[in-house]
């Protein structure tokens, strides 16, 4: 491979913190790539910084985020010209936002390869209808309908796809009519060698009598659900949840639910989580899959958390989640927004338990982001040694 090799990558905020991009980019580095970061300019940041060895830019206005703008178009054209100042080889561009701005070099620069780093299944996605006003909603619609024919005309110009998940990269293929298959990259988190000093039974003082389950991250339980879920906690003999959150929701929830029996919330610390995860007995994973697509093809970070943890699971039930089961066998299946349903999936977990925590130990050993961005390492030293023979 020519290991002047470089890859500029497209993000759409200003690079503060954003797990899954660092890790592509230091892989690449890695593997031998120089890495250039093209993202959004803050006034709280420097405009250019080295981390990691990425080389950062943050050149970009957030003009994207406005798809009708009267400047979108000139802007587009702008920062495309302000990026093809610099050499490179291979454009990779995280997400939808500014797959309109990474078509767009293309055009200008064909030999350039570009590979569509979709972190969401926007079609699958219906954001706006969670917004409040009627007017906005209407607003939001039309926007997302924009946001959408932008992404399926910037697909005729992807050299690569990569996805967080299998069903994700078929339902793209399809739908962008791609003559190659599409990468699955599930965001694995760095493994770390665990704390068994770390034990949320004994900072909660929770009796051994009782299996902790414990829920992590964002809250996508309807409030019918959380109430049910909380009953059901309450009135069981042998069970106590706790929350492991940052989003306001937790926050409410914690109030709520402050005089509430054996449940408890603990404010997320990233140092500390997989630590936190590997004390509990079984993880609680809630996706919203009959109404949103996107939810029910992806295949979100939280699962791969509880796996890396050797964390039994309680999912609902779509492809991501079967296929982790089939292969390790430590998660217990139920449907969306079904208390019976989840209480039965619970019920089966406590009773195979001491099978179900072996079965996840093992996943620890199997998966790791190495292996999972392999494919993608392998595809691009290909690119880089066409691109050195041209």
């Amino acid at each position: 491979m020519n290991n002047t090799t470089t890859v500029v990558m497209l993000l759409d905020n200003p690079l503060i913190s954003d797990s899954r991009v660092e890790k592509e980019a230091v892989s690449f580095i890695n593997s031998g790539f120089n890495v250039i970061v093209y993202c959004v300019s803050d006034k709280n940041l420097p405009s250019e910084e080295t981390r990691n060895g990425i080389a950062i830019k943050r050149i970009l206005s957030t003009f994207f985020q406005k798809p009708f703008g009267k400047n979108y178009n000139e802007e587009l054209k702008l920062f495309a010209n302000k990026i093809l100042q610099v050499s490179f080889d291979i454009l990779h561009c995280h997400d939808y936002l500014l797959i309109p701005l990474a078509a767009l070099i293309k055009q200008k620069e064909p030999g350039i390869f570009l590979t569509y780093d979709s972190h969401e299944y926007l079609i699958g996605w219906p954001y706006y209808k969670e917004i409040p006003s009627l007017v906005n909603r209407l607003k939001g619609y039309l926007v997302w309908r924009r946001m959408l024919q932008n992404e399926k005309n910037a697909s005729k110009s992807i050299n690569a796809l990569l996805t967080s998940s299998t069903a994700i990269s078929s339902a793209l293929k399809k739908r962008f009519k791609l003559p190659f298959a599409g990468i699955s990259v599930r965001n694995i988190p760095e493994f770390k060698k665990l704390d068994p000093t770390i034990s949320l039974r004994e900072t909660l003082k929770i009796s051994n009598n009782r299996k902790l389950l414990v829920h992590s991250g964002s809250v996508y339980m309807p409030l019918k659900f959380i109430e049910q879920l909380i009953r059901l906690i309450n009135n069981s003999i042998n069970l106590s949840l706790v929350f492991i959150g940052n989003r306001s929701i937790h926050g409410d929830l914690k109030e709520e639910y402050r005089e509430a029996q054996h449940i408890y919330f603990i404010d997320y610390q990233p140092n500390l989580l997989l630590d936190q995860l590997a004390s509990c007995d079984a993880g609680i994973l809630y996706t919203r899959s009959k109404s949103y697509k996107a939810h029910q093809l992806g295949s979100s970070n939280k699962l791969m958390e509880y796996g890396l943890a050797g964390l039994p699971t309680i999912g609902t039930d779509q492809p991501a989640h079967q296929e982790l089961k089939e292969q390790f066998h430590h998660i217990e299946l139920f449907y969306e927004n079904n208390i019976t349903s989840f209480k039965s999936a619970t019920n089966r977990m406590i009773d195979l338990l001491p099978e179900k925590k072996k079965n996840a130990e093992g996943i620890k050993h199997s998966l790791s982001w190495k292996n999972e961005f392999r494919p993608v390492i392998e595809l691009y030293k290909k690119v880089a040694d066409r691109m050195a023979e041209a």
